[in-house]
């Protein structure tokens, strides 16, 4: 996704293993979709490591600084390819409500300008 034109994410890193049954999906999607992927989207660093004896993953670093790691274990070429598109698609920090998650995204609304519903209880006016 683009932050004011900018697309942030910056890289995607392809870890599979060579003989385990579960990068079987990776290994094909690598062969397959990743040069198709690489073509369309130049702004993004892509790098690929074989790691023995470990399930696949895809790790996203983004531009602020965060990053995600998604477990592609078992998955077909074309869910794999599902779950990097929505790794492109996000903007890479936390937007979900909570305490303190959301704090950089929604910030608490000031105003010089006091509502009416707050200025006439202050004032006393509509109290009995």
């Amino acid at each position: 996704m683009t932050t004011r034109g900018v697309f942030q994410l910056a890289r995607l890193a392809f870890n599979s293993c060579e003989h385990s049954g579960s990068s079987v999906g990776m290994r094909m999607f690598l062969s397959d979709y990743l040069p198709h992927f690489a073509r369309e989207h130049p702004h993004v660093e892509i790098s690929q490591s074989v790691t023995p004896g470990r399930h696949p993953y895809v790790r996203a670093s983004y531009k602020c600084g965060r990053s995600r790691t998604v477990s592609v274990k078992n998955d077909e070429p074309g869910e794999i390819l599902r779950q990097v598109m929505n790794l492109r698609s996000t903007i890479g920090r936390k937007t979900t409500l909570g305490r303190s998650a959301n704090r950089s995204v929604k910030q608490r609304v000031v105003t010089a300008t006091p509502s009416i519903q707050r200025a006439g209880t202050a004032t006393g006016i509509g109290a009995q």
